[in-house]
Formats: C-alpha cells, sequence, structure tokens
C-alpha cells in the first residue's frame, strides 16, 4: 500500500503538518476569514481526545483537512456528534470537511454527514462569506455574535457558492537553496 507523506510548511509564522493545511489557511486569509490552528483538544463521546485542524470561531465552525483519502474521518464524524450539531439551531457548531483542490484549483469541502449540504454563502448584508448548511437553516453564521441574521443570506446580492465553485488559494513555498 501506498501512503502519502505530509510535507510541514511554515505560513504567517505557524508550522502546518502539511501544505494542504497551509494551503487551507491562505484560502481562508483571501475569505478575510479569523481562523485558529489546532487551538485546542476536544473529548469526543467516546473519551478520546481530538483535535480538529482549524477553528472558525467567527463562524461556529470547526474544519478537518483530509487528504484524498478518508482515514480517521469517523473521529470527524464523531466530532460533530459530540458537539450535539442541529442543522435548524443556527448557533449550533458546524464540522467542515475540508479537501485537496479540484479541477481549476477549485476549492472542495463537504459535511460530515451525507444529510448536510455545506455551501459557502456571501451575506447580503454584511458582506462576510462564511460556511453554511444549506439542508438546514438559511442564515449567515457570521451574524452568530451580532445576535440578527438575515434569512437566505444569498439573496439580494450574495451568492451562495457550492464546492467546486470558489478559488482555493496556494501559500507561497519557499525554494530550496540549490533547487
Amino acid at each position: 500500500m501506498n501512503t502519502i507523506e505530509s510535507v510541514p510548511v511554515r505560513y504567517r509564522g505557524t508550522l502546518f503538518a502539511s501544505t494542504l493545511e497551509a494551503d487551507w489557511a491562505a484560502t481562508f486569509d483571501r475569505l478575510g476569514w479569523y481562523w485558529q490552528y489546532e487551538p485546542l483538544a476536544v473529548r469526543l463521546l467516546n473519551g478520546e481526545c481530538y483535535r480538529p485542524d482549524f477553528c472558525l470561531p467567527a463562524q461556529r465552525v470547526w474544519c478537518e483537512v483530509k487528504g484524498p483519502h478518508d482515514e480517521r474521518l469517523h473521529k470527524t464524524r464523531l466530532l460533530q456528534a459530540t458537539l450535539s450539531y442541529d442543522r435548524w439551531d443556527w448557533e449550533s457548531w458546524l464540522v467542515v470537511v475540508l479537501r485537496p483542490p479540484g479541477p481549476g484549483e477549485a476549492a472542495t469541502w463537504h459535511g460530515t454527514s451525507e444529510e448536510q449540504d455545506i455551501v459557502l454563502v456571501r451575506c447580503f448584508e454584511c458582506g462576510h462569506y462564511c460556511f453554511m448548511d444549506h439542508a438546514g437553516i438559511w442564515t449567515c453564521r457570521h451574524h452568530i455574535g451580532v445576535g440578527t441574521t438575515p434569512e437566505k443570506p444569498w439573496r439580494n446580492g450574495g451568492e451562495l457558492l457550492r464546492s467546486g465553485d470558489a478559488m482555493f488559494t496556494r501559500a507561497p513555498r519557499l525554494l530550496k537553496r540549490g533547487a
């Protein structure tokens, strides 16, 4: 069996375990998001500790970066269950699985279950992009801190992007001498 080994990369002063994680951080930066890399461990329902790759606190979203495999994806699903996600509660924490870019450097992602339909929306009211479960409540997750939220934030000048519709951004790579 062939294994893919991750290559650590430093981006904006943070040492990421893989280039894909650094690339997602660069993508978050392009979207104007505040992100935290592996900020804390969460005790899952089965008692195990799990450290998700990213936290997007302004959206109440945890993100796990996965390469072209589904190894340990069960832990990501268990994280969503531990957080007691309710698609009809806009304050519930959402878990999004981030994947390598698709054709044409398109950002790709999905939820932790088949029932979720994770999209990226740009809110017409605040202008921010955020993840949203289109199969649940249609509100801007960025408005959580404000306490009010527009319904269907992609309407009236907003935008709704599905996985593969958004641009993926690569983190800068340092070239080794002699390369």
